[in-house]
């Protein structure tokens, strides 16, 4: 475009600002809203209210909170006063639901942090997009001149996916990486990727997707992170507070997760119905859809609040994933280590449970105990002593057989009872002759 032309437009941009903060001070709504009425600006990605986002979002708007309370306890809090509002309400009683959360769609109808649904374009997908335009510009200049670009898209509006897509970007891993071991202040908990360090549990970053990344991965990525923080937490406390050497959560290999759980008396609590659960064949890559969220959501609602939106607009799916609690794994009490020394109850041992007490796995539903079984009752049958069979004569038993002395032709004939005696006395091959009349 011509200067002129882009100078005519500034003069139109300049207008519109102007006659938008004229309404703003007319209405009582954010400059934002009034563009976005007016076609201006953006779509919220999620146009429908979730009524659990919409109570947070309120609670943190206008509650007191305790001081000195960190962001997880304050959310567990929300959550339980929400639980707590709506127990006597029935899921599909709409009527009832918004009757008693009122004063919750009033504070959102004259407040400006919630977003309007009317729109052009989604934050989420404008977020993204501005990330993959500076990350191939960075990548670019890395590869044609050596030049490295590392830094931080951020959305700082109301809008909580547009908060979850914003993200780190680089021109390569290697520098993306050190940017965000700096941005958790070089802690000895912030480590790099490969390294045996973790990164700070505290951090959200981490459970957002990272450039490129779908939903689905980003669960998957999530789900081991929050098996490998549960552990670690459960293990401390095995050695803390219990005085028990515990072995290396950085080397488990999930096939040989329920050998690792024997053998450091650890317990999976909460585990969904449905979700195949940790043992022979689990491959927790594979899992997709309702079970994958199952493992996850519990764990990003406590993690995110407020932040954290659920992918789908579906009230019915929303709602069925409230009342999954989050996965928990503990260390067994000294009841069920007790158990260990007897090897009649050490394979009923439970290792998974479900939230209801269903034992989904046990310690004999290890291969490797099962293995060790069958070698065991192998070698005991191996050095198990036959009891030592009693041998035939080797002539028919109903025959007599008679022995005469060789070496003296001149002894009397001895009654029948003498002459078996004889035979009796005799070893097989010696001095005498066994044979037949």
């Amino acid at each position: 475009m011509s200067r002129a032309a882009l100078d005519d437009i500034c003069d139109f941009t300049s207008k519109v600002k102007k006659e938008a903060e004229e309404l703003r001070q007319c209405h009582g709504r954010s400059t934002c809203d009034i563009l976005v009425a007016a076609g201006f600006g953006v779509k919220p990605s999620h146009t429908k209210l979730n009524e659990a986002n919409l109570f947070h979002s309120w609670y943190w708007a206008t509650q007191p909170k305790p001081d000195g309370a960190k962001r997880d306890t304050i959310n567990d809090i929300i959550t339980k006063e929400y639980k707590s509002l709506i127990q006597d309400i029935l899921k599909d009683d709409t009527a009832a639901r918004r009757e008693k959360l009122k004063h919750v769609y009033e504070w959102s109808e004259n407040s400006s942090t919630v977003p309007t649904s009317k729109s052009v374009k989604s934050v989420a997908a404008r977020v993204q997009n501005v990330k993959m335009q500076f990350s191939g510009l960075a990548e670019a200049w890395s590869n044609l001149k050596e030049i490295e670009i590392a830094g931080v898209v951020m959305y700082v509006g109301q809008d909580p996916a547009g908060c979850q897509t914003s993200g780190i970007f680089g021109g390569s891993d290697m520098y993306t990486s050190v940017f965000k071991y700096l941005r958790d202040g070089g802690s000895p908990e912030a480590g790099l990727p490969g390294m045996s360090s973790a990164r700070s549990t505290d951090s959200s970053w981490e459970l957002h997707c990272c450039m490129w990344e779908i939903l689905r991965d980003r669960n998957h990525r999530v789900f081991g992170s929050t098996m490998k923080e549960e552990l670690m937490a459960a293990l401390k406390d095995l050695r803390v507070m219990q005085g028990i050497e515990v072995g290396d959560p950085q080397k488990i290999v999930w096939q040989h997760l329920l050998e690792f759980m024997t053998k450091n008396y650890l317990i999976i609590l909460n585990w969904p119905h449905g979700v195949s659960p940790p043992g022979p064949g689990f491959e927790y890559k594979k899992l997709k859809g309702d079970p994958l969220r199952k493992l996850v959501v519990p764990y990003l609602r406590r993690k995110l609040g407020v932040m954290y939106d659920g992918p789908s607009d579906d009230d019915e799916e929303q709602d069925s994933l409230d009342g999954v609690p989050e996965i928990e794994i503990r260390p067994w009490n000294q009841d069920v280590i007790k158990m260990l020394e007897s090897p009649n109850l050490k394979g009923e041992i439970p290792l998974v449970k479900a939230a209801d007490g269903v034992v989904l796995r046990k310690v004999s539903d290890d291969p490797s105990w099962q293995k060790k079984t069958r070698e065991g009752e192998d070698t005991r049958h191996k050095g198990r002593v036959d009891p030592p069979q009693q041998h035939q004569l080797p002539f028919p038993s109903h025959k007599r057989p008679r022995a005469e002395v060789s070496n003296d032709d001149t002894t009397a004939a001895h009654t029948q009872d003498q002459e078996m005696s004889q035979r009796n006395a005799c070893p097989i091959q010696g001095g005498c002759r066994v044979w037949y009349p």
